[in-house]
C-alpha cells in the first residue's frame, strides 16, 4: 500500500480554534477499498448461501382439472458471485454491486389432482439456477459517545433468469406448473436475499464498530482518543472520517489541546491511503509523555557503538571539555549519560515538514569500579529538529 503523510501547518489555515475540530484525519480513496471487495464477496456468499425460501403451494388448471401441487425443501446449493463494482456515493455511503452472481438451488415437489375420480399423483426432485443483479448500499454515522455506527441504506436483489428443470414423473405436466414455480421462486428470493442481507450487514457490520478500540493504552497511563468529533464523510472519490487525536495521562486529557479546523483538498486522491495529522495532536502527545517521564533517556557504555576514536569514557569526553579536569580526576574510568526533556517540546507543522524544540538537561556520571555513580556535570541544552516530507 502506498501511503503519504500530509501535514498542514496550522497557522496558515483559517479556522476557530475548537476541541471538536480533528486532531487527526483519515482519508481512503477507491483505489484503498480493495479490501472492502474481498470482505464483500465472503459475506454475500455466506448470506446469499443462507437464503430461506418457504415452501409452496397452489394448483393449475390441466387437461385432466386441477392439479394441486406443493414445492418444498427449498435449499440453496451452491451461489458464486463473481466481479464485484466498490464504489463510493457522495453523501450517501459506500456501494457495492454486482451483475453476476449465480445461485443453484433443489427442492421436492409432488401433485395430485385432488378428489378426481382418477385419482393421478406424483412426485420428484427439481432443479433451479438464477442469475441475479445485486446492489447493496451502507453508510457510517457518529454515535454521541464518538463511536462510528453501520448501517445498510438499501438493498436491491432483482432475479433476471430462473431455470427450473424437474425430475421424475410425468414430463407433460410439469410445465403446467413451472411458472408458477419460477414466478413464486423469483418474488421470494428477491424478499427474502435483501431482508437477510440487510440483517447480517448491520449486525456484522455494527459488531465490527463496536468492536474497535478508539481510546488506545499506549502503556504507563498514557492513551490516545481516536473517537470520531463527526460523522464519516462520503464523497464520490473518497471517505474521510475525522477523529479527535488526543493523548491522555490517567486519563487526564492533555490541556493543550485546540486543533483549528482543517481545510483539505478535495482532490488529494491519487493515492490509496492518506493521514492528516495537525500539531495539535503532536503538542498533546508531547505534553502528556513529559508528564508521563517518558521523555528520557540513560545512554550507558555497551549502547555506543565499538568505534577507536571514542568511548564513552572520562578520557574522551573530558577531552571535549576545555580546562575540565575530569580526565586527571577520573581517568580512564566509564561514564553514562541521562538525557532529559526539560519541557514538553513544542512541534511546528508547516506545509513541507515539521518542526520542533526539544529544551533538555544532559546530565553525566562516573560510572566507579564499585558500581557507584557520581555526577560530574549538566549541560544545558535546546536542540531544535526538522523533519521534511517529499
Amino acid at each position: 500500500m502506498h501511503v503519504k503523510l500530509f501535514v498542514f501547518s496550522l497557522s496558515v489555515i483559517f479556522g476557530v480554534s475548537s476541541s471538536d475540530n480533528p486532531g487527526f484525519t483519515v482519508r481512503v480513496t477507491e483505489k484503498g477499498l480493495e479490501y472492502v471487495r474481498d470482505l464483500a464477496l465472503q459475506l454475500l456468499r455466506e448470506d446469499i448461501q443462507h437464503i430461506n425460501v418457504p415452501d409452496q403451494s397452489g394448483e393449475a388448471g390441466t387437461i385432466i382439472g386441477h392439479v394441486h401441487y406443493t414445492v418444498s425443501n427449498i435449499r440453496v446449493d451452491s451461489a458464486s458471485v463473481g466481479s464485484l463494482d466498490v464504489s463510493l456515493v457522495s453523501g450517501a455511503g459506500l456501494r457495492v454491486a454486482t451483475s453476476s452472481v449465480s445461485i443453484e438451488m433443489t427442492a421436492d415437489w409432488e401433485y395430485n389432482n385432488g378428489r378426481a375420480f382418477i385419482r393421478i399423483s406424483d412426485h420428484g426432485s427439481l432443479d433451479l439456477k438464477t442469475t441475479v443483479d445485486l446492489s447493496v448500499t451502507g453508510t457510517s454515522k457518529m454515535e454521541p459517545n464518538g463511536q462510528p455506527t453501520a448501517s445498510v441504506e438499501g438493498c436491491q436483489f432483482n432475479v433476471q433468469h430462473v431455470d427450473v428443470h424437474f425430475h421424475g414423473g410425468a414430463s407433460w405436466l410439469y410445465n403446467l406448473f413451472s411458472g408458477n414455480v419460477e414466478d413464486f421462486i423469483k418474488k421470494s428470493m428477491e424478499s427474502e436475499a435483501c431482508s437477510r442481507i440487510t440483517d447480517s450487514l448491520n449486525k456484522n457490520g455494527q459488531k465490527a464498530m463496536d468492536d474497535l478500540k478508539l481510546v488506545q493504552n499506549i502503556g504507563d497511563g498514557v492513551q490516545l482518543d481516536f473517537r470520531l468529533v463527526q460523522s464519516p464523510e462520503f464523497e464520490s472519490s473518497y471517505l474521510q472520517s475525522s477523529q479527535k487525536g488526543q493523548f491522555t495521562f490517567n486519563q487526564k486529557p492533555s490541556s493543550d489541546f485546540f486543533p483549528r479546523a482543517l481545510s483539505l483538498a478535495t482532490d488529494v486522491s491519487s493515492r490509496m491511503f492518506y493521514m492528516f495529522i495537525t500539531e495539535a495532536m503532536l503538542n498533546s502527545g508531547s505534553q502528556v509523555y513529559h508528564q508521563a517521564g517518558r521523555l528520557k533517556v540513560k545512554i550507558t557504555p555497551n549502547m555506543v557503538p565499538p568505534n577507536p576514536f571514542f568511548k564513552l569514557d572520562t578520557d574522551a569526553i573530558g577531552g571535549f571539555l576545555p580546562g575540565s579536569t575530569l580526565k586527571s580526576q577520573y581517568p580512564h574510568m566509564d561514564m553514562q549519560l541521562i538525557v532529559a526533556i526539560t519541557d514538553a517540546p513544542k512541534f511546528n507543522v508547516c506545509t513541507n515538514g515539521i518542526k520542533s524544540v526539544f529544551p533538555a538537561d544532559v546530565t553525566a556520571y562516573v560510572i566507579h569500579p564499585s558500581g557507584n555513580l557520581t555526577d560530574v556535570f549538566t549541560l544545558g541544552m535546546v536542540y531544535c529538529c526538522a523533519c521534511m516530507l517529499m
